[in-house]
């Protein structure tokens, strides 16, 4: 991973193909060829960042593939295993965990309370991904997330085990934010069970997605969506939207992923008529809110990432060597373009091989990408982007 934005923040080549990165974060029961949920890799990403250990008890390839720990195969780069080998002291048990808790962890609380004796019970629960259900009435990312966070009844079946009364009896739940996080994430389940076909449907309901969001604090220390007559700029926790991943598809067993982001340097409300789209090895520019009006009727929100504002984006802390590498291949490409300049103007049939840097990545892996939805196209004028 820090290879990767280490080559977006200093390489001149005008793309970079995370491979070895999808294969070590990459579940192993993900299989090709089958719908998977995006959602899911994220979590599994952040439990292996998070974790010393898989779920399953066995080391942690992330961890274990960055501290050179651990051949990761003839997908990583001779270069890459002899840098990690070399600097087998980077600290990889503390800081990745201590990274995923500082930008993405929030903290909510669930209090029920008893109706028979008024007895509460409170937990609070420590969270990277925020799900809202989603139902079949148009709606707002707002009104989705004070719907979470609204009081809820429960009865019949769903009765509360009360501790202090020794049975189950009716109970008010009520979910608050108590801490906020750097990063908000979420998630928008369409998923609706059909009881007739005893199969899911992808509800495709209309959510209607802001570009900003604002959270107003209360007197108890917890926090709600801010309304008009709320909203105070001065106290405000403000979220920017910076990137959406979007589901198209007629059903959640099939489809395609692509994603939108918003370039940092943009920040002011009409962001999502500034959009990068990423579809596979595509990237193109987008001048109009898509992320609303989508133009195909099957394609609908599903992740959603919102950074606090203000943000303050620290600098990457090299290594010793890391930057050097990327230099010497920034410049084999600028030397690459000239020689094939060069060709171009003599009219020579005769082409440059590509340098070793330019393989390492991409040829040995063109079986993975060749069963991509999309053509492993890309274009994206003169900035660099990973595909």
């Amino acid at each position: 991973m820090r290879r990767v934005f280490l080559n977006l923040s200093y390489s001149v080549r005008q793309s970079f193909s995370p491979d070895t990165l999808f294969h070590v974060v990459r579940p192993p029961w993900f299989s090709f060829g089958s719908q998977q949920d995006s959602a899911e890799l994220l979590r599994h990403m952040f439990d292996l960042i998070s974790s010393g250990s898989g779920s399953s008890g066995t080391p942690n390839p992330l961890q274990e593939g960055l501290a050179g720990g651990r051949d990761l195969g003839s997908l990583e780069s001779s270069k890459y295993r002899q840098y990690y080998s070399a600097n087998k002291d980077i600290n990889t048990e503390s800081q990745p965990s201590q990274i995923i808790t500082k930008h993405f962890q929030g903290v909510q609380e669930v209090t029920i309370v008893c109706d028979t004796c008024g007895t509460p019970s409170s937990k609070e629960e420590q969270f990277l991904f925020l799900s809202l259900p989603c139902g079949k009435d148009p709606t707002s990312l707002e009104g989705l997330i004070t719907s979470s966070l609204a009081t809820e009844h429960l009865s019949h079946e769903n009765q509360y085990h009360c501790e202090t009364c020794t049975t189950k009896s009716d109970a008010i739940r009520k979910t608050t934010l108590n801490k906020m996080p750097n990063t908000f994430i979420f998630t928008i389940n369409r998923f609706s069970y059909d009881k007739e076909l005893k199969c899911r449907s992808k509800l495709l309901t209309k959510v209607q997605i802001p570009a900003v969001l604002r959270f107003t604090p209360q007197s108890d220390s917890t926090f709600t969506i801010a309304t008009t007559e709320t909203s105070d700029t001065t106290t405000d926790v403000v979220y920017q939207l910076y990137g959406t991943v979007v589901h198209s598809g007629s059903t959640t067993e099939s489809g395609h992923y692509y994603t939108y982001g918003v370039p940092s340097s943009y920040s002011s409300p009409s962001i999502l008529s500034h959009c990068l789209c990423f579809n596979d090895s595509r990237v193109t520019y987008v001048n109009e809110d898509l992320v609303n009006s989508p133009r195909g009727s099957m394609d609908t929100p599903y992740l959603l990432f919102y950074q606090r504002l203000p943000t303050e984006i620290p600098p990457l802390d090299l290594e010793v060597g890391e930057l050097s590498e990327i230099l010497s291949s920034n410049v084999r490409w600028l030397q690459q373009q000239e020689q094939g300049h060069v060709v171009r103007q003599t009219g020579s049939k005769f082409k440059e091989p590509p340098s070793k840097d330019e393989d390492e990545d991409d040829d040995k892996n063109k079986e993975f990408y060749s069963r991509g939805c999309n053509s492993n196209e890309f274009a994206a004028g003169s900035s660099r982007f990973i595909y």
